[in-house]
């Protein structure tokens, strides 16, 4: 029962901090030259911003719910 509570608050921690992670990224993306931005490519921002910040998921939800 206990672990299965973890588990989903782990996750929507998870989830949230992604989100606000997202966010901040894609505001700070707004205030980078265009330059930088177009030498980037859009594949590489879109790994940036999708891709990497979902491993934030992987640690927090699955790292976090088995402690005790």
């Amino acid at each position: 029962m206990f672990s299965s509570v973890a588990y989903m608050l782990s996750h929507q921690a998870a989830f949230q901090l992604m989100a606000h992670t997202r966010q901040q990224l894609v505001r700070h993306l707004a205030y980078a030259p265009l330059a930088w931005i177009n030498q980037q490519g859009s594949g590489a921002l879109k790994q940036m911003v999708l891709q990497s910040v979902a491993k934030l998921e992987q640690l927090v939800a699955h790292r976090t719910a088995p402690l005790r």
